[in-house]
């Protein structure tokens, strides 16, 4: 099953990503070729119906060579990709929840700033959230808010947490952005970039950490603070896959 699936997959998705990579390369081609020769005419005294012939032609043969190479790139990206998520290298609930408490080769990669990081495919089971182990509302993307009583998913998992509570990191990351403004729905909140590559967004906390700071599994990120829209203090945790699709943070734990 899984090996038919990975086959027909990645045949579709490696045409998918063929001219996804054709398009994008034959505009790019296009655009090359047409300002190169139209720019060379007008510079050798050509009038206008030169220039934009000139810049036409040479526009077609940049689009016809740029969408071949942008395809094959594409297709080929696009299959690693698919082979990737098949063979488990994609970090997705499922991967990492098989593979929990496993420790896998480490690699280095640069930070933003310059410092080598330890990055780890995937790590032991999360670290609970909070002081408290209990869950006051589930990830719903159908929930009703309870303050303004319109629709409006709830994209994370509220943890008990009361106000001047420490917040802990799942696993261990990097910081990559701290709010503090205390305005919006989420109030103030920290994200962390974590090595397995999910993202955990922390809101209605006041971060103890900035920007770039490498934060272990435990470590406290900041405390509940009862700021933004809420009927009462606690810890809202978003988990995003490779900071993209919202999954249920319960799924890490269960």
């Amino acid at each position: 099953m899984v090996a038919g699936g990975a086959f027909f997959g990645n045949a579709a998705t490696t045409v998918a990503g063929f001219w996804s990579g054709a398009a994008v390369g034959a505009a790019s081609g296009f655009a090359g070729g047409f300002t190169g020769a139209a720019l060379n005419t007008l510079a050798n005294g050509g009038n206008i119906g030169d220039v934009l012939t000139a810049g036409f032609r040479a526009g077609v043969q940049g689009a016809f060579i740029g969408g071949a190479v942008g395809g094959i790139a594409g297709g080929i990206k696009a299959s690693k990709n698919n082979a990737d998520f098949w063979s488990g290298k994609k970090p997705t609930v499922q991967n990492i929840k098989a593979k929990a408490g496993a420790l896998s080769p480490m690699e280095t990669d640069l930070s933003a700033g310059g410092e080598l990081v330890e990055r780890v495919e995937t790590v032991e089971k999360p670290a609970w959230p909070t002081k408290h182990r209990k869950v006051t509302s589930d990830y719903n993307p159908n929930r009703v808010h309870p303050v303004s009583g319109k629709p409006r998913p709830h994209t994370g998992t509220d943890f008990r947490s009361y106000k001047g509570d420490p917040n802990y990191s799942l696993y261990k990351g990097r910081v990559t952005k701290v709010y503090t403004g205390g305005s919006g729905s989420g109030g103030n909140y920290i994200k962390i970039e974590f090595n397995n590559g999910l993202e955990g967004s922390y809101f209605h906390t006041r971060p103890s950490l900035s920007v770039g700071d490498l934060v272990s599994r435990g470590q406290i990120v900041g405390v509940s603070d009862g700021s933004g829209i809420i009927t009462a203090p606690h810890l809202h945790l978003s988990i995003k896959i490779d900071c993209n699709d919202y999954i249920n943070p319960m799924d890490l734990f269960n």
